[in-house]
């Protein structure tokens, strides 16, 4: 026989000692849960009630008023599984349940029995979302997939403190970096948040979120190379290795190239690069936009720039000799690949981070090196949001740097 009732969840406690009440729907052995979004110390639920107990300080309202919400909210869910249920039902516990959340939100047929899964793949397909924000809530599913038991048939109600941290747990285990398990659990988030507004699961009291500080991502290691050393990069002089292929020095030429034109367009990002074209100088400058932020890119091009883009164009694509790649990302593994055999551990991102630390030992204004980092200054300093960008401080700063690593000058 069907039954519905009330369960505290103890087993989820949050930091604040508090429990979620759940719907309980039983069913052949089976059992399956309703968050009512209500979170309560295990010493203040007795006999089916809130009381002030141990902890009834972290109540969000007096026990009398808890209740009586409690018993409206229940009253609704079990005048739903009375008509549904009825006496008998050979009904799983999960299909009654979401039975009766679609009679409860007036929803019949509509999203309320979607699965964790493709409600993940409604967000990816979402066509204002940028390739990488679509790339990311795929591999955010996948990830979740891989390492929670039983992901295939997690809802959105079940989505709680205790799945999050198994979770979290997981990405830790596999020795991912912060900014790595930060990104996963912000998409998750997004997908927990998407649910509540579609009233496709209750929202909590405590977000499932909210027991760390999922949401920030570590910052970064420096990935920036001393001036006596990136000088003696700059100026190296590749030779090809005994029983290496003519092709191999070749292509650690194309990558050394590429590395010092990144440099020179202020250690401007892979994805930009690859996709310069033609159309992309005017006037002697490069003017585009981030492929990531939508932020202006224009960097004057220098006597160096120029000398590498003509090695290195093909067509009218201003790295084409790169080759055709399925796209950055394919790029972006290649030239990283050829970098690591001219220097162990080097990548792209040292370019940038080198150009930027240099800027800022030559005294380079902040705002001035976010204009060539083309990051939004004003997110950082209410009063640049009154200032227009003049680049050609950033042109004189380039120059400087150059020549700075050049030897042309010194600080």
């Amino acid at each position: 026989m069907a039954r519905i009732g009330l369960y505290l969840d103890t087993r989820s406690t949050n930091k604040q000692n508090l429990s979620p009440l759940k719907v309980t729907i039983r069913n052949k052995g089976e059992v399956a849960y309703i968050s009512l979004g209500i979170n309560i110390p295990k010493n203040c639920w007795k006999n089916g009630k809130v009381v002030y107990g141990k902890g009834s300080e972290t109540l969000s309202q007096p026990p009398r008023a808890i209740n009586l919400r409690i018993s409206n909210l229940f009253l609704k869910f079990e005048n739903a599984f009375n008509e549904i249920a009825g006496i008998k039902t050979n009904m799983p516990a999960r299909k009654l349940r979401d039975k009766v959340l679609d009679a409860v939100r007036g929803d019949e047929g509509t999203d309320s029995a979607i699965t964790l899964r493709q409600l993940f793949e409604k967000l990816a397909n979402d066509e204002r979302l940028s390739e990488s924000s679509r790339r990311l809530y795929h591999g955010t599913y996948k990830k979740i997939e891989t390492l929670v038991p039983k992901a295939a048939s997690l809802r959105p109600e079940d989505i709680n403190s205790t799945l999050v941290e198994k979770f979290y747990k997981a990405l830790t285990h596999e020795g991912l970096k912060g900014s790595t398990i930060g990104t996963y659990l912000q998409k998750f988030n997004a997908v927990y948040n998407y649910a509540v507004k579609k009233n496709l699961c209750t929202r909590q009291e405590d977000s499932p979120f909210s027991n760390r500080n999922f949401t920030k991502s570590q910052v970064p290691a420096h990935r920036n190379i001393p001036i006596e050393e990136f000088r003696q990069l700059w100026n190296m002089k590749m030779e090809k290795s005994p029983g290496s292929r003519a092709s191999s020095l070749f292509k650690k030429r194309l990558a050394m190239d590429v590395f010092k034109l990144m440099f020179c367009l202020c250690g401007i990002n892979a994805a930009d690069l690859y996709r310069l074209t033609d159309k992309d100088i005017v006037n002697g400058r490069i003017e585009t936009y981030r492929q990531k932020t939508n932020t202006r890119i224009s960097v004057k091009l220098e006597p160096e720039a120029l000398v590498l883009i003509k090695k290195l164009r093909r067509g009218n694509r201003l790295i084409g000799k790169v080759g055709n790649h399925t796209n950055y990302r394919a790029f972006h593994a290649w030239h990283n690949n050829w970098l690591e055999h001219i220097r162990p551990g080097l990548t792209g991102y040292y370019a940038r981070h080198t150009w930027a630390t240099l800027a800022f030992d030559l005294d380079i204004p902040d705002h001035v090196i976010a204009m060539g980092l083309s990051h939004a200054y004003q997110s950082g300093n209410m009063n640049a949001v009154y200032i227009n960008n003049d680049y050609r401080k950033l042109d004189k700063a380039n120059r400087r740097i150059l020549d700075y690593v050049l030897g042309k000058a010194e600080p």
